[in-house]
């Protein structure tokens, strides 16, 4: 995959995307760098696009959270009793598909 840097062409894998921010952008030291006054502080303002879709977001869970659900395995159907996984675009076509409007008002989840 790309890596989710604006300007970076860097193509790695999906588990060394984490490795690669550390390494080549220094995400996690900035975000986790001390507050103390008296160490050196460098502001940065990295912002985490998919490559996939328009979600941005520069928290690096967020982002891996995003394209689990929207690009890879999806989630599973919140009604219960279905087991069914689909991606979030998929959410809506499934609902009206799949579950009667009584189904969706009993429901956990209310749309």
């Amino acid at each position: 995959m790309m890596c989710t840097i604006a300007g970076c062409n860097k193509r790695v894998s999906r588990w060394r995307l984490r490795a690669h921010l550390e390494q080549e952008h220094l995400l996690f030291a900035l975000k986790n760098s001390s507050s103390d006054s008296s160490s050196p502080r460098i502001e940065a303002d990295l912002t985490l696009k998919c490559s996939q879709c328009s979600f941005e977001t520069d928290e690096l869970e967020d982002y891996n959270s995003h394209v689990q659900n929207a690009h890879e395995s999806g989630i599973e159907c919140p009604i219960p009793g279905c087991s069914v996984r689909f991606l979030l675009g998929d959410m809506d076509s499934h609902f009206s598909s799949m579950h009667d409007r009584s189904e969706l008002e009993q429901g956990v989840l209310l749309l």
